[in-house]
């Protein structure tokens, strides 16, 4: 008997250890007109959904990709992101990113100020604020 209690014991252990190395790490950057999906987790990741809409403005990108973008772990997936009718100045937006790996589905959210002129991101810095898990369905 003690041997099951032992072996269920090691059994959660070891659970908790697979999900460290399942947990994900995404960072995201823009350089002048395009947003970079950094995967900094040890396993793939697949993309299905990004968002990003500027505080009190339209919004700029909300779409399922037609198919789900893998990244690798240390490389990145970027794409342009379309300005229109912005005028220069300083900008806050948020962005959320849907993805899943071989455990489960999450979202993350991110706020990003930059500037922009001349139809591009001149300056951004990004903060995370949160990645957790979340059951969305399949597109």
């Amino acid at each position: 008997m003690a041997a099951f209690y032992i072996g269920m014991f090691q059994n959660n252990i070891n659970q908790q250890l697979l999900e460290l190395n399942q947990t994900p790490s995404i960072f995201l950057y823009f350089e002048t007109s395009k947003m970079f999906i950094v995967n900094q987790g040890k396993e793939n990741i697949l993309i299905y959904r990004r968002q990003l809409k500027l505080d009190e403005q339209a919004t700029i990108i909300n779409n399922y990709l037609n198919e789900p973008v893998v990244i690798i772990p240390g490389h990145y997936y970027s794409n342009s992101v379309e300005f229109y009718n912005i005028p220069d100045g300083e900008y806050t937006a948020s962005v959320e990113v849907w993805f899943k790996n071989s455990a489960s589905k999450y979202i993350s959210k991110h706020r990003v100020f930059f500037t922009f002129a001349k139809g591009n991101i001149t300056n951004s810095r990004v903060q995370t604020n949160f990645i957790g898990k979340l059951d969305w369905p399949d597109p």
